[in-house]
Formats: structure tokens, C-alpha cells, sequence
């Protein structure tokens, strides 16, 4: 996943649900500029082990349904976003998942892309408001998986 974001010097990227920090390391690898991190997990517990295991990085104890709230001070020079999610997307209630990705979009700026991991391979329904622009199957996985690169629906 963390291949996925096309990162630029200034770029920052949040990552939601970032549980026991697989994808954050992963992540963290890419930055030259650690404070560029910000992960997001709902879970207390999680949330400390990922401050323990990555002291660089923000990491911030809340909800993605609350996401720019939560990033406003987090990320405030940022020119491009990257949103990058483990968001269990498909089990959760649709008007969550609606608020969800209606914050996601609030955040991203021109430029910027939502990374997303599902294991409904065969599901390629584009949520209301982006296009997908990449996608490929993490096949070693078990059980694969597909990673999704989305960007914003043009308004113009």
C-alpha cells in the first residue's frame, strides 16, 4: 500500500485504521520527514502502541467519521494529502461509511488520493464523488486482497 502513494517532498499522508502499525511502518519508510505521518486509530489501546512503537509520527486516538476535525492542526502546511486506509469499509454501517468518505473527500486536495484495501475482489463499484485510478491484487496475501488508488471527482 505504502508503494501506492505517489509522494512528492511536501506531501503528507493519514492513514486510517492504522491497528498494530504494519502499514504505518511501511509508510514511515517512504517520508524523509517523519512529523509528515499521521495515524489515525479509534481503538485507545492501538492508538499507544503505535506512539510507543513510532515516537516520530502523530498519532491521533479518534474516528475517521471525524477526519478533519481531527487533522486540521495535525497537517496544517500541507500542500498534497494522502489518505491511506485499512478501514474495514465493507462491514461497516453504509451511513457511516458515507460519512466517511464524505470526509475523506473533504480533505483531499488536487493532487491528492485515497488508498484503500478491501478484500472484494470482485466489487468494483467507485464510491459517489472519486474515480478510480489505479488498482491492483496483493495475491500473496491470504486472503488477497485489492488495493485501490482513488482520486476526487473532477467538478469542473
Amino acid at each position: 500500500m505504502a508503494h501506492r502513494v505517489d509522494l512528492r517532498e511536501d506531501d503528507a499522508i493519514v492513514e486510517l485504521g492504522a491497528g498494530t502499525g504494519v502499514v504505518t511502518q511501511a509508510l514511515r519508510r517512504r517520508l524523509s520527514v517523519p512529523q509528515q505521518l499521521v495515524a489515525i486509530e479509534r481503538a485507545p489501546v492501538l492508538a499507544d502502541l503505535l506512539r510507543s512503537q513510532f515516537p516520530d509520527i502523530k498519532v491521533i486516538c479518534g474516528d475517521a467519521a471525524k477526519l478533519r476535525q481531527l487533522i486540521r492542526r495535525a497537517v496544517p502546511n500541507c500542500q498534497r494529502l494522502h489518505v491511506v486506509s485499512s478501514l474495514p469499509l465493507r462491514s461497516l454501517p453504509s451511513d457511516q461509511v458515507r460519512v466517511i468518505l464524505r470526509e475523506i473527500a473533504g480533505v483531499l486536495q488536487t493532487g491528492g488520493s485515497w488508498i484503500q484495501y478491501t478484500y472484494a475482489l470482485a466489487d468494483r463499484r467507485v464510491p459517489d464523488g472519486f474515480v478510480r485510478v489505479a488498482s491492483s491484487f496483493v495475491w500473496r496475501n491470504v486472503p488477497p486482497a485489492r488495493i485501490d488508488v482513488f482520486k476526487r471527482e473532477s467538478t469542473s
